[in-house]
Order: structure tokens, then sequence, then C-alpha cells
């Protein structure tokens, strides 16, 4: 039977309340992004203002969007909050006064997760669902049995579903229901445990069932990812629980210590996306993470997608959901190299699935869902035929499309069906872009780049995309960073790109975020703050020059500051003036201004380390490239007096390595072909950028060891089955602004899956990039193409067409310009001395012999140990793994506090001793009685850029001032005695 015909049979209730213009879940039901029925014209933004901005309980955060709901026969639109404290709220939409809240039981503790992704405490972090025909509030809330208090461990966590009545917020009858104790319905050997699972995703519902995605934290425990379905009806509970790793297929046998990661993981979190239903169909699709062993499809053999597996690792999915709520299985399709996603954290759920208006369809194509993953790979499927495993040519993936982001999506796809149509995405540390929806000359579906953004976003938030009720033309493309705040674009680009509407700062905002939109409103929060941004017909009482700001180009390390004029409509009080960057700075506002009267204050782009390290204690990672932000005036009440839009262009002090791809893949081959790519490597710094080490890892493997490049052109190994006929030799110098490219060939001698990862350091950072392709036995082919721009293969039935976003940039794993030499180099230097932290100098010395010794002329010691541990440079570290065992790491770390700590070990009942300890990056604090170098260079760094970073203990302490802290792969190292006894030849570079 048909849910056409059947999803109104067993409402509960049939009473109409919410207005046309409420959001009564996450986006759409189908998670394309696209919301027509909110009133806003882009006309008008210019008029938007922070309306109210409500702040909440020391620790609260509000992971679940904002939803509104409007009461039966009223116009009073309300904003209901939930947040990780289990606290229920509703606002009035205009004020932010509060209407009504209740408290659930004590949120479960974060300390108990073992994972600190979600700090604190963990109540509701899942979007609700709000049944407009009930008005009944759907949603899951994580705490303790019995209601017992926060921190009472692990195993006494568990998970109620609740269905709650608005506006009393009472729960409904029936409810609130356990979910533990139920096992899986496709594996009775699999137990729903709440205290180690995390229900992420928003809530999604088709006719009167209600469901749920649930991953786990931080990969801690024995979990497997569920999806779990509960009834509306009173009485009936849990309807169905499909565990994402089962029997046969999963790891076995089942564990029964909790600690023990043995569940198969394969979890759904999709960064706080929703499920994507097809009510009409009685469909819903989502997208799962790692999973832990090799699952079903391990062996490589091509699979359907419409055949059951026990193993939905990496995949998408899609379930059919009958009316009574019983789950099954109906199609996926899972990557190539899924299994080398399992070990290289590029895992495949890191982004939710967008399932596209019917608009979007040709050549037989009706629907089409899309989904990405942390390898930048997009991937456009058919919903009706998603491709199962390996079912393209030579073992490929069989998609409609698969388009190469530059940088890991961390969130998902937004969509555009008017004007032609559009797609949008913003990969983490990029640009946001558009891609044209259209067809290749055979009629099938495929998207061009058309556009995109100057700014560029954290990349942890949802495009979203409002129509001033469905009229072309009117298109918004809206999106709620991290770092940037809310943000807002015309949704046509304009030559290439996407052109930025004005509006009010709101700072930084919570991650995994989309606006949540009322009547012409716009809601959002950030950390323990909501607030809104509305429309306001009345002049704002300032006008400041100049007016854009913008910095233009300025070089970490330093500062630049532009004086800003304001003018007064009337008389004022004002109260100073904000920035959402802590980048960006002003100060110098007056209390008071006559009308007509003027003022003049300054406005600072400060890029000093210091400033970077407290930015980046903020969340915000600093990289070269554009950053913007408003700065906004306000008054003695808050009120918002006028905005002033900031620019500027970061540029790295030295040279910065940055790759053009985060992945290159060459698809499917027959065993004896060959494939050609290649990708660039561009140097975004102001300096000279010096290539000082190669290797590369065999992800097919686990746990694998770095295997260093050596150069021996024209095939130069750079992978399993992979290499160059034209690899840089090491140091090879690239000028600011240049590029090289690296030429690559794929050259498959047996059937199966290869993927590798290649690294290159350099003395501006360093950064990877991925390696994938694929074969099978059969007449051996050739083909070329180059996948630093676009790689396209003739679409079929069963191939695909691969294309990337044009870019030269790519993301860096390095704030500064302070890398290191891997094992693979052989560097020396004439450089003998070198300054470390504190006005410590240190002599090393480079020759054969197995041990550094050092004099001091002063002894830093931790506070009160006075246990005497000598400065003894700065080293660089591994390019794999740490030359010591992490002790901790945390916000407030100095030399001072880790040898303080290490000093505390040897005071134990049971003593440790340990005679070395180091710091690195910022707030890392390793310690140990040997060192693991193995048959990897030992290396003492000098210079400006040798172990640079400010300690993140050391940001406003007086006592350790502006203390160093090493840097990217590099240490400060300290010795109890005056001298280290190396296993190996150490020698000195000048960094």
């Amino acid at each position: 039977m048909k849910w056409s015909a059947l999803v109104g049979l067993a409402l509960v209730g049939a009473v109409h309340s919410f207005a046309s213009t409420d959001s009564l879940q996450d986006a759409d039901p189908a998670q394309s992004g696209y919301l027509p029925n909110h009133n806003i014209d882009p006309n008008k933004l210019s008029t938007f203002k922070q309306g109210w901005k409500n702040t909440y309980n020391t620790n609260e955060a509000f992971y679940a969007k904002p939803l509104t709901w409007t009461p039966a026969g009223s116009n009073a639109e309300q904003v209901i909050l939930v947040s990780n404290q289990n606290i229920i709220r509703m606002v009035d939409g205009a004020t932010g006064a509060l209407l009504n809240s209740r408290i659930l039981d004590p949120p479960f503790s974060s300390t108990d997760s073992n994972c600190g992704d979600i700090p604190n405490t963990i109540g509701i972090t899942g979007t609700p669902y709000i049944d407009g025909s009930t008005n009944i509030m759907y949603f899951f809330s994580k705490g303790y049995k019995n209601g017992a208090p926060t921190g009472s461990g692990t195993l006494k966590g568990q998970y109620k579903f609740y269905a709650v009545q608005l506006p009393s917020l009472n729960d409904a009858n029936g409810f609130p229901i356990v979910i533990d104790g139920n096992h899986a319905d496709n594996d009775p050997t699999r137990y729903f445990l709440g205290g180690t699972v995390l229900q992420r995703p928003a809530v999604s519902s088709i006719g009167n069932i209600v469901m749920g995605g649930f991953g786990g934290h931080c990969d801690n425990f024995n979990y497997t990812g569920m999806f779990v379905a509960v009834s509306k009806v009173p009485g009936v509970g849990v309807t169905n629980i499909q565990a994402m790793e089962a029997n046969p297929g999963a790891p076995q046998p089942q564990t029964l210590d909790y600690l023990n990661q043995g569940g198969g993981k394969a979890g759904i979190w999709m960064g706080g996306m929703g499920m994507a239903t097809d009510a009409a169909a009685g469909r819903v699709y989502f997208v799962t993470g790692n999973g832990r062993g090799a699952g079903e499809n391990g062996g490589g053999a091509p699979a359907s997608g419409k055949k059951y597996t026990s193993t939905l690792q990496q995949v998408t999915v899609h379930f059919d959901v009958s009316p009574s709520g019983v789950l099954t299985q109906a199609d996926y399709f899972e990557p190539y190299e899924y299994q080398s996603l399992n070990g290289g954290d590029r895992d495949f759920g890191s982004s939710g699935a967008a399932l596209l208006d019917p608009v979007f369809s040709g050549n037989g194509v009706s629907r089409i869902i899309i989904a990405g993953g942390k390898t930048g790979k997009i991937y456009v499927m058919n919903a009706d035929n998603l491709g199962g495993f390996a079912n393209g040519p030579g073992g490929s993936d069989s998609v409609i499309q698969t388009i190469l982001a530059p940088g890991s999506m961390l969130s998902g796809v937004g969509s555009y069906p008017l004007e032609g149509g559009y797609i949008y995405f913003a990969p983490s540390g990029f640009s946001l872009f558009a891609y044209k929806f259209g067809t290749d000359n055979q009629g099938n579906p495929v998207f061009t780049q058309a556009g995109k953004s100057a700014l560029t976003f954290a990349g942890k938030t949802i495009p979203t995309i409002t129509t001033l009720n469905g009229q072309p033309g009117t298109a918004i493309v809206w999106m709620a960073d991290v770092n940037n705040g809310l943000v807002a674009y015309n949704a046509i680009p304009q030559n290439g790109v996407l052109v930025p509407y004005s509006l009010p700062a709101t700072g930084r905002l919570q991650k995994n975020q989309r606006p949540g939109f009322g009547n012409g409103r716009c809601y959002s929060s950030s950390t323990n703050n909501v607030m809104m941004i509305g429309g306001s017909s009345a002049p704002l009482p300032l006008t400041c020059t100049p007016s854009p700001l913008n910095f233009g180009s300025v070089t970490i390390g330093q500062t630049k500051t532009v004086q800003v004029t304001c003018t007064a409509g009337t008389a004022l009080n004002l109260k100073g003036c904000t920035t959402g960057l802590g980048t960006f700075s002003c100060s110098g506002i007056p209390a008071t201004v006559a009308s007509g009267g003027q003022f003049t204050f300054p406005v600072t782009f400060d890029l000093t380390d210091i400033n970077i390290e407290k930015v980046r204690q903020g969340g915000f990672q600093v990289l070269p490239g554009a950053e913007g932000t408003t700065l906004n005036i306000l008054s003695s009440t808050g009120a918002l007096q006028t905005s002033v839009q900031l620019t500027a262009t970061v540029v790295a002090s030295g040279g910065f390595i940055v790759f053009g791809a985060k992945t290159v893949d060459f698809g499917g081959l027959t065993v004896g072909g060959s494939s050609t790519g290649s990708v660039t490597v561009t140097n975004k710094g102001a300096g000279v950028l010096t290539l000082n080490g190669y290797a590369w890892q065999d992800l097919t493997t686990t746990g694998p060891p770095f295997i260093n490049v050596t150069a021996s052109n024209p095939n130069t190994v750079i992978g399993t089955a992979f290499t160059s006929t034209n690899f840089p030799a090491l140091g090879l110098q690239i000028q600011p602004g240049a590029s090289i490219s690296i030429p690559m060939v794929f050259s498959p001698q047996t059937a199966g899956t290869s993927s590798s990862m290649l690294t290159i350091w350099s003395d501006g950072g360093f950064s990877d990039v991925m390696l994938v392709g694929t074969a099978a036995q059969g007449t051996s082919s050739s083909s070329s193409s180059s996948s630093s721009t676009s790689a396209t293969s003739s679409p079929s039935s069963s191939s695909s067409s691969i294309s990337s976003s044009s870019s030269s940039t790519s993301s860096s794993m390095s704030t500064y310009s302070s890398a290191f030499s891997s094992s693979s180099s052989a560097l020396t230097s004439s450089s003998t001395t070198s300054s470390g932290p504190s006005s410590v100098s240190a002599t090393t010395t480079a020759s054969t012999f197995s041990t550094i010794t050092t004099s001091p002329t002063s002894t830093p010691t931790g506070p009160g140990t006075g246990s005497g541990y000598n400065y003894m440079g700065c080293f660089a570290d591994l390019s794999s793994g740490h030359a010591l065992p992490l002790l901790f790491r945390n916000d407030s770390v100095t030399p001072e506090l880790c040898e303080a700590y290490v000093s505390s070990l040897a005071h134990k009942p049971t003593p440790t001793v340990l005679p070395y300890y180091f710091v690195e990056y910022h707030r890392e604090c390793y310690g140990g009685s040997s060192f693991s170098f193995g048959s990897s260079a030992i290396t003492s760094l000098v210079g400006t850029k040798a172990c640079s970073m400010v300690c993140s203990g050391s940001i406003g302490a007086q006592v350790t001032g502006t203390a160093k802290c090493g840097g990217t792969k590099q240490f400060n190292l300290y010795a109890a005695g005056g001298s280290v006894n190396w296993a190996g030849v150490a020698t000195t570079v000048t960094k």
C-alpha cells in the first residue's frame, strides 16, 4: 500500500495550528535546504538588525536548531529552544521574552562520554520535530537511569524519547519512553546502550513514525550505529531498530566489555543534519561513518545496493518505512575505497544527504540525492538506484557524478530548484561554492561550477536557501558559520562570484547549525546565546565611513589599524562596539554624541602570534586567505546603531603550503592499464616555500607506516600502484604565489582498490592528499585525466562523471610557517646555536655522537618544583606519532605546567620518574624516559621559524609572559641532568 493512501489514517488528533511561515523541523523534510515560505525579501535585507539576544545558563549550549511555531488563532510567533542541559524554552519571536520552560532529567556528563566534542553536558542535541496537526513536539534526551544526577557513570546513562504538548510543554499521554533495553531487529545480540551513543542528527518523521540516528562519542566504547523508529501512538513505543553493523558481517563475537571498541561503529551523525524523507514513497535516506573491520564488501567484489548487507559502514542508505514503523533496508551506495576511509580520518558520514526537488532530473533519473565526506568527494546519486558497491568501470563507483571539493565536507549540501537549479556547499576552510544544474549531450544530469564566495568558511554549516514565496530572483543563500557568523548571499552568482548581502554582525555561531526562520525573521545561536535578526523600516542613526572597510593584505605577525569616522543623525548614548571575529577589534567609542556630531575611532586587524593564539582558543583557526566580519556600534541599551562590513586578506609571513585537492581519484581501470592525474602545490605565503620532506602511507593496511619518497624520475613511487613522472626534488623552492604541478600515474598490476596518502613537509607547514583508484581483471586500458582541475569520463549507465571545484587553495594543517623535515630528509647545517624560551641559550653539535649536552645560562623550573630540568633546544618531532608519549593537552599548557606535572609523578606513592619532557603545538605536554625516533633523523632546529608557537597557557599570564611551546611537529625539549642520550645521529637545521 502506498504512503499517500495511508498517511492520514492513524494520526493522533487533527488540529492544524501552525502558521505557514513556521519551521517545524530542521529545514524541509527532504533536507534539500530550500525554504520558500518565510517572507524574506532580499531587497529588505539592508534593514535587518539584531532584534534581541538572550544569554542563558553558564555552560549551556544549543546544538539543536531553533524551531518556530504559532498557536492557533494567533499571529505571535514563538521560538522553541532545547539545550544540552535538558531545558526546553518557548520565547516570543518578536521580543525574546520567556513564555514557558521546562527542565527534564539531569543531563549526561561529557566526562562520562570520554569525549570533548560536546563539552560539559549532553542532554538534547538533535533538533526536534513538531507535528503541526497535533502540536506535539518529539525529541530524544540523554540523561541517567531513574533521573540520577549528572556524572553518575557511563553505564547508568540512558536515552528517553519525549512527546510534549505545545504550548504547555506537558508530556503527551504515554510518553516519555525509554529507548535503552531494546535490541536491534536485524541482530538481537546488539542492544541499545544509551550511555555509549549520541543522538546528533535532527529528528525526522513519516506519518505516525518518528526516527532518530545514533552514533558514538569520539568512537569510544563498544557501540554500534543505530537507526531507531518510534511510534507517535501512545503505548506502542519503539517499532524497529536497525544496527548499522550486524551479524554476520560485523566484528564477532560481540564483546561484552563496553570499553572495548568492538561494536562495529558505523555511527550516524551527519554534522547534525536531519535524515532526508520522502513521505509519499515511505522512504528515508541517511549517511553512516567509519566502521570497524572490513565489512561484507571487504573482498572487493561488486555488490548490488538492492541486496541486503549486514555492514552499513561509510554508506548512503535508503530504508523503507512501513506505516507501522517497520524499517527495511532497500538500497545503498558505498564508495569503492571505503576501507581506506575507515583508517585515514576521511569518513563519509561527516555530511548528511540532501534529496533534491524533482526538477533536478534527466535521462531516466527522476530524483537525485547528494552527500559528501571528509575526502572532499561529493556524490551525486540516483535516489531510485543509489549504486551499490564497486559497480562502475573497473570496480569504481556507479553514481551520476562525483564532485571533488578542495577540502573536507563537514556539513551538507543545499539546493535551489528555480532559475535552472543550483546546489551549494562549503568545504572546511574554503569558499562557499555554487554549482549549476544541467545535462550533458546524452541528457545525463550534471553539475558545473558557476561561482564561489570570496569569504572562506569553517565548513560546519549547511547552506540554506530562502525565497520570497517562491518568486524567482529572490533567492538567498544563508550560512550560520562558526567563524563568520550569519552570512547571506545572492543565490545566483554574478560573473563567477557569489555576492554577499550586508547583515548585522552576530559573532561566531554554534557549530553544525542552520539558521532557523520564521515570518521575515532569522534565529541562530552561539554557545549559550540565542538571537533574532529581522527587518526594520527605521534607518540606523549612525553613518560611518569607510564602509565597507577593507584592510587589504596583512602578513601574519603584523597588525594594521584604520580610522573610521561616524556621524550621528540624532543625539545618542553609546555603549561601545563589537566585532564578530577576534582578529578584528575596535575601541574609542564615546559615551555620548550630539545630533550631527562626529567621532573617529580605530579599527585594528591583529595577526600577532599572541592574538592568533587567543583567537584559536576561541575556536577559530587563522589561515591565509580572506577573512571578514561585521562591526556593530551599540547604544547604551544594547540596540544596534550601525554596522560596518570588515574584510582582510591573511598572508603567511613565510611560505605556506596548500594542495589543490583533498583527493585525486583515478577511477576504475582494468589490471595492466594506466590513468594519469595531477595535483597542484601552491605557495600561499609571502616568502619562499622550501619542500623538505616527502612520504606516503598505504591506507589499505592497518596502522600504515610512513614510507619515504626518494625521487627517481620518471618513476618515483608515491604510493601502492601510484608513481610520478616528474616528482619535485628535495629542497625545491616555490616562489610566493607560484604553484607546481605533480604529475601522477596509477598503474594497477593486481585487481582491487589502491589507496595511499601522500604527505609533503615544508618550511611553511605540511599537507596531504589521498590517492585512490581501483582495477578489475580484463583487457588492459589507459586513460588520462587531470585531478587538479577536472577529471571527467563520458557518462553511461555504469560510469560517473568526476569534476572538481577549480581552486588553487586547499586546507593546510599549520597555522604558522613552522613545519619540520621528514625522516626522508638528509638535511645538514653549520649553524650550532639556538635560543630557547625564557632567554635560555643552548649549544648543540651536529655530529655522530649520541649525546647532546647543554650549558644553560638559567634553569627554568616548574612552579614550586625546583626539580632542575634544563632547556635543551628545539627539535623536529616524528612525522607519524611523537618522540615521547603524550601526558596531557589543554589551553593552560606552559613549560612550567608541564614540568610541574612531570615532577608530581615522581612524588607519588608509586613514583614515575621521567627524565625528559617537551611541549609542542601550543598546548601539548609529552614526557618519558626514552625516545622513539627509531630510524628517523634527530634534527635540532634553530632560527626564527623554530618552535615559534606561543604557549596556550601564557596568554594573559604575567608569570610566563609569551613563552614558546614548539610548533607543528616541533618541540621544546627539557631534560634532567643537562644531557640527552639519543640513539642516533643529531643534526642541526636552520628554519
